[in-house]
């Protein structure tokens, strides 16, 4: 029994070590500092190897997919953020589908494929929409804005952002 006891203590904190290691991911990822972002991701991978946790397994995939895209490899970024949307959508877990829309478009952006990127940011808006999940809806919109600055129609990019605002302080 104590044996029982104690490998559920080191296992819960494997898990928590990994989400440590994820969370700096995420910090690293936002001051652009990639190449500690996917050293953290790869030691959390390690860790999720022994916890089995697929919803952290997603999330570790969609943060080595959007570093992928960030760092100029898109093509990998979607490959990744394929594998993150099919362990969300096997899990049942509608934001992490919504998340892995997210940074499947954003990498579909980075290869100029505006019309997929397109759809697919939809797609992560309306499921962020229904979760509640307020800076997925954000960051597609501004990468949806981004896609009309890149085909040169700056006044629907501003339309969206401006919407995007109203809607904000009307919630």
């Amino acid at each position: 029994v104590i044996d029982q006891a104690a490998g559920a203590h080191d296992e819960r904190l494997q898990w928590i070590h990994a989400y440590a290691l994820l969370q700096k991911s995420r910090v690293c990822l936002r001051r652009e500092d990639y190449d500690a972002a996917a050293s953290l991701v790869a030691l959390a991978d390690d860790e999720l190897e022994l916890v089995g946790d697929d919803h952290l397994r997603a999330l570790a995939v969609r943060f080595q997919g959007r570093s992928a895209t960030l760092q100029g490899s898109p093509a990998r970024g979607i490959a990744l953020a394929e594998q993150a949307l099919r362990l969300s959508e096997r899990l049942s877990d509608t934001e992490g589908v919504a998340i892995s829309l997210l940074v499947l478009g954003e990498a579909q952006r980075g290869l100029g494929q505006f019309g997929q990127a397109t759809a697919t940011l939809g797609r992560s808006i309306e499921l962020a929409v229904a979760t509640d999940h307020l800076s997925t809806v954000c960051q597609a919109v501004s990468l949806l804005a981004a896609i009309d600055v890149e085909r040169g129609d700056r006044e629907r990019a501003s339309r969206i952002v401006r919407e995007l605002l109203t809607a904000q302080s009307v919630a």
